[in-house]
């Protein structure tokens, strides 16, 4: 038998009702048409296939079409009581068989209710009665309207507070517009194929039903404040689009009571159905109320009825091994593949008060399903995340940092990319300080550092995009630390957290807040260079203390560089200390990066190469006192002037660090020119005065900070090599041993 494919461009995705009018017209053509038929989303809205034509599709609606009874006798507007007691008696009094269904039901509600005559019964009581006694073809009806819990029950979102919303009751407007496509009632410009044509096409032949709401499904159509250009528009309903978007919404029903868990919300227990997430869209207001989420889930393979009835019953969508519970978790479910059943795409709409009391389900976008694998990382920082949400009366702060960092998540769930997820850590670094500032809420609700971050995992994820040298110089500097005795924290003594947040390592090893400032304070409120070259100057003072405790007082110098630490890019190290790069991308970065836990051997996590190093002579000259002093060659041993320089031992003096941080850099460029000569070597810079002037303004905290990077031994060979040329130097030794031109 040929299947025919009907395009209805009158079914998008949205609004909310033109989605549901979809699922409408594949169940009921399938339930009492055609079984066979399926439906699939295409870019010009929903596509049926059915054995029926066009003219046997319409036929089947106007003629054939049976009415689900919709009916909600716990709302005292619902037609039981004096407000739509006619609708429902042109319905008993009708003859038409296809009413038939909805005939029976109604008499079992009147006996329901006749059998508490005095109205003593709660909400939660006629609940459970109808849940009981009413017929098979309300079962459904009754699950969508409300979740029945040991407690008491739960209103999913997408049909109100139980089939109505403020005023607008469901079931009532339903009665109405059955009759009205049933051609049970006649009025002015009545025409029920001009309405099924507009609901289905799109085609424009009717105004629909002046002074009818559409109520949350369309708010377009909905009519009031600001909805035309000349003020306030008249409300319009097509009575086809309300009849069908209910019929529709009966989908969303099958399996809610059953996926209640432990622990679960009613809410959580409505399909695809989760708590408000503000992030995702421009229209969200911290100040709005709202309701939750529905994500409508899109395919674009065809799908029987049955398949999807499956699809909404286990509504399944799985974030840390768990499932979703707010927008942002199904974002992240969508971007880590955790969904099932073929879905291609969420669209996504929030029930948000914005008309007095009444609840609009405006459409705020569409979420695709694919893989994202920067999106992984961020179930490492969920647990602490929910922990500041569950500490209670936050701070106006801790709580703009929770909204900032959700709405990084989303972008990044949404849209993927290594400079989305750094910016969630840079929200995350953001709400750490203002928890850490937050005394009496961090202390009262228990809360820690964060910590747990696997810096492997993360890097990986940022490294896949080139983020730019102030990202690679951030995670260099974070990375740095000293594996002192004792130290089994990440974040153990000698890391540069310590030296920048008010951050501890207590007796257990673990990481606390102090009742002091930091160390060195000022990280995001004083230019980067400055905060980092303070905090080299600290380091001496730390590393001169130890050193005097274990009875080795400081003779000749003291190295200052970290033991462990991501290797840095010489071309980076230079642009920092000359100034060519972006401080203020750099402080954010290093305050994200410090987030991380680094692994002990912190330089095998992947580093960046970068080619092209314009290496200022101050830099050159005083890397090599400041770098690690390699063991073994990394280059060819029968160089035998490389292998000088590599035994050459270079220490900068303790005082050093700090004079730069006063950007005094002219004595310690000629100290260091002096002790390379001591060392016997010829430097070929030697005149300090030139080498200081050929740095901008604030040069010296620049060139502190960049000497806190950790450079490689092959980085500082090369240095030495510029600095100390030697004279039988070959011409074809490469770019990095070129030295610097004579003085004049």
């Amino acid at each position: 038998m040929t299947d025919y494919e009907h395009r209805l461009a009158g079914c998008r995705p949205e609004p909310l009702g033109s989605y549901l009018k979809a699922l409408g017209v594949l169940r009921l053509v399938a339930e009492q048409a055609d079984p066979g038929a399926s439906g699939r989303w295409a870019s010009d809205g929903f596509v049926l296939s059915s054995t029926m034509d066009d003219e046997a599709l319409a036929r089947f609606f106007l003629d054939a079409y049976r009415p689900t009874p919709l009916l909600s006798p716990w709302n005292s507007s619902s037609g039981f009581g004096p407000e739509g007691a006619g609708e429902l008696a042109v319905i008993e009094a009708s003859t038409d068989p296809r009413l038939q269904p909805y005939r029976e039901a109604i008499t079992v509600a009147r006996e329901l209710l006749a059998d508490d005559p005095g109205g003593g019964r709660s909400k939660e009581e006629l609940l459970a009665e109808c849940r009981s006694r009413m017929p098979d073809a309300c079962v459904a009806w009754l699950d969508a309207a409300a979740v029945l819990t040991d407690g008491r029950p739960v209103f999913p979102p997408l049909l109100g507070t139980g089939g109505n919303d403020g005023r607008l009751e469901f079931s009532r407007n339903f009665h109405q517009r059955v009759l009205d496509v049933l051609g049970l009632t006649t009025s002015r410009g009545h025409d029920c194929a001009a309405w099924l044509d507009d609901a289905l096409h799109d085609l424009d032949r009717s105004s629909g039903l002046r002074g009818r709401s559409p109520g949350q499904f369309d708010p377009g159509a909905a009519g009031g404040v600001n909805s035309a250009p000349g003020g306030a528009a008249e409300s319009v309903l097509n009575p086809w689009d309300w009849v069908l978007l209910l019929e529709g919404s009966l989908l969303l029903a099958s399996g809610s009571a059953r996926r209640l868990a432990a622990g679960a919300s009613g809410r959580a227990a409505a399909p695809f159905t989760v708590d408000a997430s503000a992030g995702g869209y421009a229209s969200a207001s911290d100040a709005e109320g709202t309701r939750g989420e529905l994500w409508a889930p899109l395919w674009s393979r065809p799908a029987g009825v049955s398949e999807i009835r499956r699809l909404f019953a286990e509504g399944r969508a799985d974030w840390r091994q768990g499932h979703a519970r707010s927008g942002l978790d199904l974002a992240k479910a969508a971007a880590s593949l955790g969904v099932d059943r073929g879905i291609e795409a969420f669209s996504r709409h929030a029930f948000v008060e914005r008309f007095g009391l009444s609840t609009v389900a405006v459409a705020v976008g569409r979420v695709a399903v694919r893989d994202r694998s920067a999106v992984a990382p961020l179930a490492e920082l969920d647990g602490w995340l929910d922990r500041v949400r569950r500490g209670g009366n936050p701070p106006a702060a801790v709580s703009a940092g929770l909204r900032a960092v959700d709405r990084a998540s989303f972008e990044l769930a949404a849209e993927g990319g290594g400079d989305r997820l750094l910016r969630v850590l840079i929200e995350a670094a953001r709400l750490e300080a203002a928890v850490g500032r937050s005394t009496s809420f961090r202390d009262k609700a228990g809360l820690l550092p964060l910590r747990g971050l696997d810096a492997q995992r993360w890097m990986h994820a940022l490294d896949e995009q080139d983020l730019g040298p102030e990202v690679r110089l951030a995670a260099c500097l974070a990375s740095g630390r000293d594996q002192l005795a004792g130290a089994t924290a990440r974040g153990g003594p000698g890391a540069l957290r310590l030296l920048l947040r008010p951050i501890k390592v207590d007796p257990r090893g673990r990481l606390a807040w102090t009742d002091a400032p930091a160390p060195v304070d000022g990280l995001g409120r004083r230019p980067v260079p400055v905060v980092l070259a303070d905090a080299h100057s600290r380091r001496v003072v730390e590393l001169m203390q130890e050193q005097r405790l274990a009875g080795h007082p400081d003779q000749l110098g003291i190295s200052t560089h970290f033991r462990v630490a991501r290797p840095a890019v010489l071309a980076d190290v230079a642009d920092l200390a000359s100034g060519r790069i972006d401080e203020c991308r750099l402080g954010e970065a290093l305050a994200a990066c410090l987030l991380l836990d680094w692994p002990s051997n912190a330089d095998s996590v992947g580093a960046s190469t970068r080619a092209g190093a314009a290496v200022p002579p101050s830099l050159a000259v005083l890397g090599p006192f400041f770098a690690f002093q390699p063991a073994t060659s990394s280059v060819s041993s029968d160089d035998s002037w490389h292998e000088r320089l590599r035994r050459v031992a270079l220490r900068p003096g303790a005082a050093w660090p700090a004079l730069l941080a006063a950007d005094r850099l002219q004595p310690v460029l000629a100290a260091a020119v002096r002790r390379l000569r001591i060392a016997g070597l010829e430097p070929v810079p030697r005149n300090a005065a030139r080498m200081a002037a050929g740095l901008a303004a604030g040069g010296g905290p620049r060139l502190s900070a960049a000497l806190l990077c950790r450079l490689s031994s092959r980085d500082r060979i090369a240095l030495l090599r510029q600095v100390c040329p030697d004279s039988d130097l070959s011409s074809g030794t490469g770019p990095e041993a070129r030295p610097f031109p004579p003085p004049q």
